[in-house]
């Protein structure tokens, strides 16, 4: 089973979203510490990291992360809606 780990800046991220989609983010880092690859791999600048992609009614989230499986950890990187993420992961980089 991975760690899961995650920044000030997660806690706030996850903060500002609506209560149902916290619970389900909450679902999501469960999931990802028993299979952490069952996002999709990202490619170009920003090979290395992975996308996990859920929908809540319209609107699309993701989690990015990256996976250290030495020492069997996962690290969120940046929790959000699809608009803007990348843009945003690139300033957490």
């Amino acid at each position: 089973m991975y760690e899961i780990y995650f920044g000030n800046a997660v806690k706030k991220d996850i903060k500002n979203l609506p209560k149902n989609i916290q619970r389900k983010v909450d679902e999501v880092f469960l999931l990802l510490s028993h299979n952490p690859k069952v996002g999709e791999g990202l490619a170009g600048e920003f090979l290395g990291f992975y996308s996990y992609h859920f929908k809540n009614q319209k609107t699309e989230y993701r989690i990015i992360y990256s996976i250290k499986d030495e020492i069997l950890t996962v690290f969120i990187i940046i929790v959000g809606t699809r608009e803007n993420i990348y843009k945003q992961l690139k300033r957490r980089m």
